[in-house]
């Protein structure tokens, strides 16, 4: 049903969850498994030493996913490291690949935060020209 499926990751409870959810479907599915994270991009003043240690943060963070997803039984496994705003590069990406389904995480954020704040995860469901699931935090 899905060959390939991308999880977008941040570091966040939220995005394990997700994580966690893309690679028992990709496992199940015998798809290919895409994890992926966007930077931000920095503005010219801003010193480019927090955004190297962020970015080696953010690679670090792929490579153990990728390990998980292979511990887990999960045979084709890529990762991707992106720049900009994120729902335009997921987005982009996942045009560009022919992902089947994008799965991520959800803050679980009120609707009038969302308003305020903006969603990723809403963000991808409005514009992805693919199915997303969007795990959401389970409540107690």
């Amino acid at each position: 049903m899905f060959e390939k499926v991308a999880v977008a990751i941040d570091g966040s409870s939220p995005a394990a969850n997700a994580l966690d959810a893309g690679i028992e479907l990709a496992r199940r599915f015998g798809a290919r498994l895409t994890v992926l994270t966007v930077q931000a991009l920095r503005t010219d003043h801003e010193s480019s030493i927090p955004w190297k240690a962020e970015e080696d943060a953010l690679r670090v963070m792929l490579e153990e996913a990728r390990e998980k997803a292979r511990a887990h039984g999960v045979e084709h496994v890529d990762v991707a490291f992106l720049t900009g705003h994120a729902i335009e590069a997921i987005v982009e990406f996942a045009d560009r690949s022919g992902v089947g389904l994008l799965v991520v995480g959800s803050r679980g954020l009120s609707r009038g935060s969302r308003l305020l704040l903006g969603s990723v995860s809403s963000g991808l469901v409005q514009n992805a020209h693919c199915p997303v699931l969007v795990i959401r935090p389970v409540r107690s």
